[in-house]
C-alpha cells in the first residue's frame, strides 16, 4: 500500500499506529534489558557459591585447594595414590 494515494486522515491513522508500534517495542526492549540485568544480579547474588565456600573452609581445612580443584580441575597438582 502506497501512502501517496491514500487521504489526510488515513496517512495520519497509519502514522499513529506506527508510532504507536515503535514505542510498545522499545518498552518491550527495555524491559527484556531490565529482566536479562536482574538475571544476572540474581546470579551473582546466588548464596550457594558463599555456602559452599563457608562449608569448605570450616569442615575441611583445605577449602582453597578444594576450591580451585571445583573451579578448575586443572589448576591442583594432585599426586598420584599410591
Amino acid at each position: 500500500m502506497e501512502m501517496l494515494h491514500l487521504e489526510d486522515w488515513e496517512r495520519e491513522a497509519i502514522l499513529r499506529v506506527l508510532k504507536r508500534q515503535r514505542s510498545l517495542q522499545e518498552i518491550d526492549e527495555r524491559r527484556i534489558n531490565q529482566l536479562a540485568v536482574r538475571v544476572q544480579l540474581q546470579r551473582i547474588n546466588d548464596t550457594r557459591s558463599t555456602k559452599l565456600e563457608n562449608e569448605l573452609k570450616t569442615k575441611t581445612g583445605k577449602w582453597h585447594q578444594e576450591l580451585l580443584r571445583r573451579r578448575c580441575p586443572s589448576a591442583v597438582y594432585e599426586p598420584p595414590e599410591t
